[in-house]
């Protein structure tokens, strides 16, 4: 099986670094979602739930649909999750969150 082409795009040693760190992971099915909204959303709810420290990678917008990144970063609140924004825009770092 070849590599994904965002895998080749990499440079070597950070497509092999890549590699080993995707040969760590562990494979992760969710119960079947029939709208692909709200199986967005129950994944970012998973990873939300797992994690005691959300890195949000987003402009402040609010979702096109649900399950984009503002549902998942409410949700983060919502449960008391520490949230870190990095906005993409002006690469700011913030731990304030853009109004949601």
């Amino acid at each position: 099986m070849g590599l994904p082409v965002w895998i080749i795009r990499l440079s070597t040693l950070t497509a092999m670094a890549t590699q080993r760190l995707l040969g760590r992971c562990e494979v992760v099915r969710l119960a079947g979602e029939t709208d692909p909204e709200r199986a967005f959303f129950k994944a970012g709810q998973f990873i939300v739930d797992q994690c005691d420290l959300i890195m949000a990678v987003w402009d402040g917008e609010k979702a096109d649909g649900k399950g984009g990144t503002g549902d998942v970063v409410q949700y983060a609140h919502e449960i008391s999750r520490t949230v870190t924004y990095i906005d993409p825009i002006s690469r700011a770092v913030n731990r304030r969150a853009p109004d949601l």
